[in-house]
């Protein structure tokens, strides 16, 4: 049973990186990297706001769309997410209604953010992104409490 244990831990991903080289590769996985002079271009476009502000300290943000996986390979992926907390990373955030469930992860202490993770899964789909950068945790919850009062209006 400890070799059983000690096999699962040793196969777990340490970090986000891992979990998306390991997805990126797989045909029923679509993997999106949007490069930083598409985020700037973004930006440009946005009003005067914390959403702007933390927009400019992103670094290409990574993305996977699991939508075409089987709900087998789906599960497995959040497992592999909340796995991650063992290895440093945090709970931020857990946001559930009747027909999406989103999960943020952080790795960072309680005033800086390096990157944050969200796994989202929904009627829409299943998405895993990925944001590195330097963020103010307090902007963070601002931006997240912001994502729940659109829940809430919808």
């Amino acid at each position: 049973m400890l070799f059983v244990g000690i096999a699962r831990a040793s196969l777990a991903q340490k970090n986000v990186d891992e979990i998306i080289e390991q997805y990126s590769q797989d045909k029923e996985v679509e993997y999106i990297r949007l490069p930083r002079l598409l985020i700037r271009a973004g930006i440009a476009q946005m009003k005067t706001s914390k959403a702007a502000q933390m927009a400019r300290n992103i670094n290409a943000p990574r993305i996977l769309l699991l939508d075409c996986c089987q709900n087998r390979k789906r599960k497995k992926s959040r497992e592999k997410v909340e796995q991650l907390m063992q290895n440093g990373y945090q709970v931020f955030a857990k946001m559930k209604s009747s027909d999406e469930d989103i999960l943020m992860i952080v790795e960072g202490d309680a005033e800086k953010i390096s990157e944050i993770a969200a796994f989202m899964v929904g009627k829409r789909g299943c998405k895993f992104m990925q944001i590195k950068g330097n963020f103010n945790t307090q902007d963070i919850h601002v931006v997240v409490d912001d994502v729940r009062n659109m829940q809430v209006k919808a």
